[in-house]
């Protein structure tokens, strides 16, 4: 199941919305087919900004998107504590949001 998580840094005040997940219930499971969703966070080894990509998705390359750099997955657990993309200090913080 897709989950939304904020991820802001105490230090500057970057703050970023990224989804994360399968957009697959497990009721769909048995019809698994190419048009589910699969969200990872990426960062872009450029400039270092996180940001989601759907891996099932036909435009994927393992590149930004932005810039065609190469791109390293980042998973949730591995977040609080990373360096900011914004000012490099390793003081990001991820918590769930709920979308109503």
């Amino acid at each position: 199941m897709a989950q939304w998580y904020k991820i802001s840094c105490n230090s500057c005040g970057y703050s970023n919305e990224l989804i994360t997940g399968s957009s697959v219930t497990a009721e769909s499971l048995k019809d698994l087919n190419e048009d589910s969703a699969d969200f990872k966070i990426f960062e872009c080894k450029n400039d270092h900004e996180l940001f989601t990509i759907d891996v099932h998705g036909n435009d994927f390359d393992n590149k930004c998107p932005v810039c065609g750099s190469d791109i390293e997955e980042v998973s949730v657990e591995k977040i609080d504590g990373h360096a900011c993309p914004k000012c490099d200090n390793r003081t990001l913080k991820i918590e769930p949001v709920v979308h109503i």
